[in-house]
């Protein structure tokens, strides 16, 4: 089993992921704040908690990285859930166990049909039937 010593490591394998299955990847860096004593993402409005990777291929796919036993802050969970509740497709993706599904979820590539059934499912069940599919592709 491969194991990070970073959550930056981490980060850099889910980008070279996305590259070898054709996604554009935007992440965005922190940087320390005045005096250093903090580090902090450059963002406006409401933008806290934004989430560290987003794929862009034939769908867009956010993802939240956590390493070790580190947990998303208030504002990751919230912009998890808002993601969510917009139909958008959004991992917590831990580097202790989550690696099979991070390349499943990058190596599928879903049809016009698949994405269209997602989008309407106005019900909720969005993100089950999306893990579903992919799982089912990459077993099969």
């Amino acid at each position: 089993m491969q194991s990070f010593k970073s959550e930056s490591e981490f980060s850099k394998w889910c980008i070279n992921k996305g590259h070898e299955y054709g996604w554009k990847v935007a992440r965005f860096h922190r940087l320390p704040s005045p005096g250093g004593e903090q580090w902090r993402t450059p963002f406006g409005a409401d933008a806290k908690g934004w989430l560290d990777l987003t794929f862009c291929r034939e769908r867009l796919v956010f993802a939240e990285l956590k390493h070790g036993h580190a947990s998303p802050t208030r504002e990751q969970r919230q912009w998890i859930e808002w993601l969510r509740s917009a139909g958008q497709e959004v991992y917590l993706w831990k580097d202790t166990g989550d690696l099979g599904e991070i390349e499943a979820v990058l190596k599928h590539t879903m049809t016009p049909a698949d994405i269209a059934r997602i989008t309407l499912d106005v019900d909720g069940p969005t993100i089950a039937y999306a893990r579903t599919t992919i799982a089912r592709a990459a077993s099969g």
